[in-house]
């Protein structure tokens, strides 16, 4: 018998219509974390994100016998974050503000790296905030979430060439409004 934690994503996908909560659990272990930062992205609250993946996750559950993912579960998840997420703010009238992530932050061993990586993090933020939404989710799902551009394309729906702009728009923006900053070096890479 093969160990469950061995399968992939669309394996475990098809156990999981068959209501094997293992599977479900599985799933949801693998991309919880990440698809809170990746929400958190949009909402900057906590609370918020970590209630609109569960959310997300609980409607997989509930729709399991009647959805028809093919290719990626990963993707279907990371759309259903965005719209979820995209709603929320909506429903919420939330603004994007400079305030640090909080999610899982990387233990930092001197002041020095702390007031750099504080520093960067209100850069982005506010870099963030002068991109137009559709720019900031494909800078978001390639930087943050190490999608590649055709894994981008297909999740939202649009060329690859379309991503490939987006991301030119956004690291032009973020080039010319981080010349003098730390945060620099890590987008010339």
């Amino acid at each position: 018998m093969k160990v469950i934690s061995l399968h992939t994503d669309l394996q475990l996908l098809q156990e999981m219509q068959k209501g094997n909560e293992k599977a479900m659990r599985l799933l949801f272990e693998r991309y919880y974390v990440a698809l809170c930062r990746f929400a958190y992205q949009y909402l900057k609250d906590k609370d918020l994100a970590e209630e609109v993946v569960a959310d997300v996750f609980m409607h997989l559950w509930q729709k399991r016998n009647k959805l028809s993912i093919t290719k990626s579960i990963k993707a279907y998840l990371y759309k259903c974050v965005i719209h979820k997420s995209l709603n929320e703010i909506r429903k919420n009238k939330i603004e994007f503000t400079t305030d640090e992530l909080d999610i899982d932050k990387a233990h930092h061993t001197t002041p020095e790296l702390q007031m750099i990586d504080a520093e960067n993090q209100v850069g982005i933020e506010k870099m963030l905030g002068i991109l137009s939404e559709p720019v900031k989710v494909v800078f978001l799902l390639h930087r943050e979430d190490g999608f590649s551009y055709k894994e981008i394309a297909e999740l939202l729906q649009i060329s690859v060439k379309t991503v490939e702009a987006h991301m030119g728009k956004a690291l032009k923006l973020l080039r010319e409004n981080l010349k003098n900053t730390s945060f620099d070096m890590l987008i010339k890479s």
